[in-house]
């Protein structure tokens, strides 16, 4: 099964989520992907029901928390696109695409980590293409097939050598230096739809654009914090990662919330899905890092 899958979900999936947990201590591949597929087709009706959270369950939707049914849950959005990815070693799903309310477009991105079959964590990103954001929801609307591509077994990378490349990145961009970066020759970054990277006419290399390399260049910020992982699958070279860029140097103070889902080539960063938010200072995610 790939990591790919998007249209209108039959409303039967919701039952894993909304009414009938999982039994299970742990699920595995198959498990994390009909529960992906429930809490997407739980969505048009205001999201999982309360019995789908474990106890002490966390809802953040950009940076603040949210009980079940409000936030994007009272939005009851449609997910219209949908890019999913398990692993079964964290108990964890990440799933994004285009969605709509109404005829409104957003992005929405989602972390979710279970536990004994329920959902103990919920982290959502969202943005809905506001005036200056570097957000196109409806360019998600084409599922890039390259994430759901298996990486052939002697171009792979381990766990801990793709956690390695992510913290390699995350260091670089705390001193705002690529040299140290493995990116691969063809790499691109995608915030929420928008092509940032080798994309001149829409950013110049002196706002951040060209190549991967380039767009480190002329960063603010200070270096990430709040760094945590999510999805790790070698087998498709994905790994995700959320973490926030505190900016106390801007005359009102904030951060940058964000989280990446790389593709991972040879040992090297083949392409970046970016989902980000403004965020409050000191820096908040509402998540303790490990």
């Amino acid at each position: 099964m790939t990591g790919l899958s998007y249209g209108i979900l039959p409303a039967f999936a919701a039952l894993a989520l909304a009414g009938t947990p999982v039994r299970a201590a742990s699920c595995d591949r198959a498990c994390l992907l009909r529960a992906a597929d429930s809490f997407a087709a739980a969505l048009p009706s205001g999201g999982p029901g309360p019995q789908a959270f474990a106890p002490g369950a966390k809802i953040i939707e950009n940076g603040e928390a949210v009980a079940p049914g409000q936030g994007l849950f009272a939005r009851h959005v449609t997910m219209r696109s949908r890019q999913t990815f398990v692993d079964p070693a964290a108990q964890q799903i990440v799933l994004y695409g285009a969605a709509t309310s109404g005829t409104d477009y957003t992005a929405v991105f989602a972390r979710l980590k279970l536990a004994g079959g329920k959902l103990a964590e919920v982290e959502l990103f969202t943005r809905g293409g506001e005036a200056g954001a570097l957000s196109s929801p409806t360019a998600l609307l084409e599922p890039d097939i390259l994430y759901e591509a298996p990486v052939p077994i002697a171009r792979r990378s381990t766990r801990e050598a793709m956690k390695a490349v992510v913290v390699r990145y995350m260091d670089g961009l705390g001193r705002h230096d690529p040299s140290a970066v493995p990116f691969g020759s063809r790499c691109d970054r995608w915030s929420a739809g928008n092509r940032f990277t080798n994309n001149l006419k829409d950013h110049p290399i002196d706002r951040g654009g060209g190549t991967c390399a380039e767009s480190f260049l002329r960063l603010s910020g200070e270096a990430p914090v709040n760094r945590r992982f999510g999805v790790v699958d070698p087998a498709l070279g994905i790994a995700t990662v959320s973490f926030i860029i505190p900016h106390p140097e801007r005359p009102s103070k904030s951060s940058t919330n964000v989280t990446e889902v790389f593709k991972i080539v040879d040992g090297k960063i083949r392409s970046i899905e970016e989902f980000s938010y403004p965020g409050r200072y000191p820096p908040h995610s509402g998540f303790d890092a490990p």
